[in-house]
């Protein structure tokens, strides 16, 4: 394809190619095909006629047959052959029965096989001959010659023969002989069989010389020849052979059906048409197409070609195209609008660059030097300060005129390797000799920039470094200073560790402390319980001695007395309650929430007017029982309290969360109103008197705190007069809420105060933790947590377990995670094995905060 052919043309001569491609392979298909299938059909309708040439032969055949069969059965025939007598001849065998029977022979034959009386018949010149030789011979051959028919080669010319027994009428024997009659299968026959059949019949014996020979070449050297054969004549002839055996099995005749190809001539005319049609499809298809491509593809292009080149032409990036829309050249058009609106705005961006260029190089500290194939093309005026030297002079500097004396080798050296490796910014610091005569330092910076093959552009930053270098000598003078300040850090950080040392006992004081705290919450709930305790009975010796001697005002302060003193325990009680959560070691452990839901329903048993009913998901969690019966006991309490009457409903129900269990207590009560929502859940916050309701205020705020501490959340749902919805919510992987820095670590022990003193080291370290007593209960939690579970701290003293056996089934089950062994022994032979075996540290009981914070180091993935 030319080069400088346009798109128009170049389109035209791939559609003439595609399309003369297709039609060439769509007529190639059609002659295939409809070629094929005539020729099928041709050859199928040949076969046909050549069955029913053959057919009508054979008919003739069993029309001879029959004849014989009609003699041979008659009781005339019978007594003849039982007892020959001339009047039978004389009666039967006359000429008009061989002239209207078509016979050309006639035998009859004892149970021997001799002739009792035997004619043969010239149809043609109405005369009887002597029975062929070659007929005797089929006596001789086939005797006694019973039941036969068939065909025979006679020098006469072929003969339709059959034989049958002679039998009574009644078809009974015993058989007395044979009949046996013939046909000469002459020009006649045939002539007559044509016209039954309607077909052109030529019959050949097998022997003649002069046959098709249509067997011998369908045969080649096969021994087994074909029912028939079809053979193409000429152009307008078709011919089909069929074979005929004689009575011997060898093959006599060759039936020969020619036809006119009426099936190929429609065959041929089928494919003209169709070729004819698909020409004219493709040409009308190729000329919608090209007419729609010049109208929506060629044209607009064309169109588009030129404007883009009077653009190009006239420079004028200012200028736009004209058109659009939403296909391609629509798009096109667009971008190339948008590519002159950008390269617009490109050179006014140049303009623009260039005088900020300008600007900057005028006003920046360092000198600027421009040099294009060593011919210097631009300098600013701060290196003709630095220098002292004029523009016109600067050229000088290229030729290193201007730098001193014990510098100038070096530099030529510097100059002359960064253009040899000019590909990467190059740096040189040296003097020079100013004008003035006066010596500066100066810092070079040389880039390069291959503009184009033949030109390179070098740049060169000029920075004047004398006072900086002046700078480096001071420094120099300070570096003892720096000594001396250097050990006065080092003293700072002995103070420092010293420091530390006191921390960590403020920390261990601050430990005693809160544990006296809560011993002193302890206590003190004590203390204030039995003055209470003592209050409560005193108000009911009152009650009980002194009931006929106070009044009602009397009773009703002393019913009040009862009531704030029963406020007041459960106040202590709720205070010592809402203090411990966080303070002592949880016993968390797999249960399942749906039977503490019915052992709180069951433990709170309300009045029979109060319907508590359970929901159906309630799954198994990973969660402190006490705990989990505090937050469901105060829920449910909660909305019995508030219900507004003594009928109510109330219902626990849980739903699953994306990554949390979601627990709801709904009743229909009195309802609170949004704007205390947050209130709730505060300490000492009730939303009604104290006189009007026995709450403490604490009991939400309980719930909250003890939520929180497991990674949940609690809120509530409510609307004043339509009940409330108090919900709170429990992750389903407890130590899932990993920070970065921080792990998951399984305590395996069999003393609990220490796995618990383990754990609030842990958590003060922002570390999740779980706790198994048991080699059991710590494979099962590994099985269950694997995902998240990232140390184990082994016990190396369990009674019951090995711990070796217990390391290589953690190992088993999680492979990933960390094993560390906790052992207040320093050496044994358990040691030795678990480490090298694979275990990742060791730390000795009893540790500290400071010991398991140096272990961690090792637990980094």
């Amino acid at each position: 394809m030319r080069e400088d052919m346009t798109l128009r043309g170049k389109t035209l001569l791939i559609f003439s190619i595609v399309f003369a491609s297709l039609f060439a392979v769509l007529c190639l298909v059609l002659q295939v095909t409809l070629t094929r299938n005539f020729s099928t059909l041709e050859k199928e309708s040949t076969v046909k006629n050549v069955e029913r040439a053959r057919g009508a032969l054979l008919a003739e055949l069993d029309a001879v047959s029959t004849f014989a069969a009609d003699w041979a059965w008659w009781d005339d025939t019978y007594r003849f052959v039982s007892q020959p007598y001339d009047g039978f001849i004389q009666s039967n065998l006359t000429s008009d029965t061989f002239i209207v029977q078509r016979l050309s022979l006639l035998c009859i034959l004892d149970s021997s096989g001799n002739i009792l009386t035997g004619k043969a018949f010239d149809l043609q010149k109405r005369q009887f001959n002597a029975v062929p030789e070659a007929i005797l011979d089929f006596f001789d051959m086939k005797r006694p010659a019973l039941n036969h028919s068939g065909i025979m080669l006679l020098s006469e010319g072929p003969m339709l023969i059959a034989s049958r027994p002679v039998l009574r009428s009644n078809k009974e024997g015993p058989v007395r002989g044979s009949l046996v009659v013939g046909r000469i299968l002459d020009q006649v026959l045939v002539k007559r069989l044509s016209e039954t059949a309607q077909l052109t019949i030529r019959v050949y014996r097998f022997d003649d010389t002069g046959r098709p020979r249509a067997f011998d070449a369908a045969n080649g050297s096969s021994a087994v020849r074909p029912a028939t054969v079809v053979r193409v004549l000429d152009k307008d002839t078709i011919a089909g052979y069929a074979l005929m055996y004689d009575v011997y099995g060898m093959p006599a005749l060759e039936i020969e059906v020619v036809e006119p190809r009426a099936i190929g001539k429609h065959g041929q005319q089928a494919l003209v048409l169709n070729i004819i049609s698909v020409l004219l499809v493709v040409l009308a298809l190729m000329l919608f197409m090209m007419l729609l491509l010049q109208r929506f593809v060629l044209g607009p292009l064309f169109h588009l070609s030129k404007d883009v080149e009077a653009i190009g032409t006239q420079r004028d990036v200012a200028a736009r195209l004209e058109g659009g829309g939403s296909d391609e050249i629509g798009t096109l058009v667009t971008t190339i609008n948008m590519m002159l609106s950008r390269l617009e705005q490109a050179q006014q961006a140049l303009k623009t660059s260039e005088e900020r260029f300008r600007t900057m190089a005028e006003n920046i500290q360092g000198g600027i030097t421009i040099i294009e194939n060593d011919e210097l093309v631009y300098t600013n005026d701060r290196l003709m300060e630095i220098t002292g030297y004029p523009r016109e002079d600067l050229v000088k500097f290229n030729k290193h005129e201007i730098v001193v004396p014990e510098d100038r080798e070096r530099v030529r050296d510097l100059v002359k390797r960064f253009k040899e490796r000019s590909v990467v910014p190059y740096d040189a610091e040296f003097w020079i000799i100013r004008k003035d005569g006066t010596r500066r330092c100066i810092h070079n910076r040389y880039s390069a920039l291959q503009k184009d093959s033949t030109t390179r552009l070098y740049y060169i930053i000029t920075t004047d470094i004398t006072e900086r270098k002046q700078a480096e000598e001071t420094l120099k003078k300070t570096y003892a200073d720096l000594a001396a300040a250097k050990e006065e850090l080092e003293f700072e950080v002995f103070q420092r560790k010293q420091t530390e040392g006191q921390l960590k006992v403020v920390l261990e004081e601050f430990e005693k402390t809160n544990q006296e705290l809560e011993e002193f919450a302890y206590i003190v709930s004590h203390d204030l319980k039995a003055p209470l305790r003592g209050i409560k009975s005193i108000a009911t010796w009152l009650g009980e001695d002194y009931e006929e001697a106070l009044d009602a005002q009397g009773q009703r302060y002393l019913t009040d007395l009862l009531d704030r003193t029963k406020h007041m325990h459960a106040l202590i009680e709720g205070v010592l309650q809402y203090s411990r959560i966080g303070k002592t070691g949880s016993a968390i452990e797999q249960i399942s929430s749906g039977e503490i839901v019915r052992e709180v329903i069951e433990f709170i048993n309300p009045s029979d007017s109060i319907a508590i009913s359970a929901g159906d998901l309630f799954p198994v969690v990973l969660y402190d029982r006490i705990h989990l019966q505090q937050v469901l006991q105060n829920l449910i309490e909660n909305a019995v309290k508030y219900l507004g009457g003594p009928e109510g409903e109330i219902e626990v129900t849980c739903s699953e969360r994306d990554d949390v269990w979601e627990f709801c207590v709904r009743d229909n009560g009195i309802g609170i109103d949004v704007k205390h929502f947050e209130r709730v859940f505060k300490m000492f916050q009730t939303l009604h008197p104290k006189d009007e309701t026995d709450s403490t205020g604490i009991g939400l705020a309980l719930v909250k705190k003890i939520v929180e501490r497991y990674g949940g959340r609690a809120w509530v749902v409510s609307e004043v007069g339509r009940g409330s919805d108090f919900f709170f919510t429990i992750p389903k992987r407890l130590v899932t809420d990993k920070r970065e820095g921080t792990y998951s670590v399984l305590i395996i022990d069999d003393n609990v105060d220490f796995a618990l003193l383990t754990s609030r080291m842990l958590e003060r370290a922002g570390h999740k933790s779980l706790y198994a007593q048991t080699g059991k209960a710590a494979l099962d939690l590994v099985t269950e947590y694997k995902e998240v579970l990232d140390v184990a701290l082994l016990d190396l003293n369990m009674p019951g377990d090995n711990p070796l056996d217990i390391y290589r089934e953690l190992r088993r089950v999680h492979p990933k995670m960390r094993t560390v062994i906790c052992t207040a022994e320093e050496k044994s032979a358990m040691i030795q094995t678990l480490l090298d075996g694979g275990a990742d540290g060791l730390i000795l009981k009893p540790f500290s905060l400071d010991k398991l914070t140096e272990v961690e180091r090792q637990w980094e993935f």
